[in-house]
């Protein structure tokens, strides 16, 4: 008795829209303003738009410096740099170096043979 059983492993479903899908967004959002008549360039740049987007800025910045910071750097720099980056590219480094290309004999007739 053979049975032919093949499995296979489920196609995961992919959920990136990519650029396309960003690009068909951004169409939509500004028909449904044009729609509703929302004028997009007055709305940037009205005194109110500027200050809340300044506001997001600050807040954000302060966020960055006072949380975020320290810690990222500190991951950044003293983990993935000098823990895993930099023994990596020297590992690499060496066995390039010591890596010599293979000799091929064209003249040989073993092959033929």
């Amino acid at each position: 008795m053979n049975l032919n059983l093949k499995l296979r492993s489920p196609q995961p479903k992919t959920t990136q829209g990519g650029l396309v899908g960003l690009v068909i967004v951004l169409i939509v959002l500004i028909l449904t303003a044009s729609y509703f008549g929302v004028n997009i360039r007055k709305v940037a740049e009205s005194d109110m738009s500027k200050s809340n987007f300044g506001y997001v800025k600050e807040v954000s910045l302060n966020f960055w410096h006072k949380y975020l910071e320290k810690p990222i750097m500190y991951l950044y720099g003293d983990i993935w740099l000098n823990l895993l980056w930099h023994p990596l590219v020297n590992v690499l480094q060496k066995e390039q170096s010591s890596i010599k290309p293979p000799e091929i004999n064209l003249t040989s007739t073993d092959i033929y043979q």
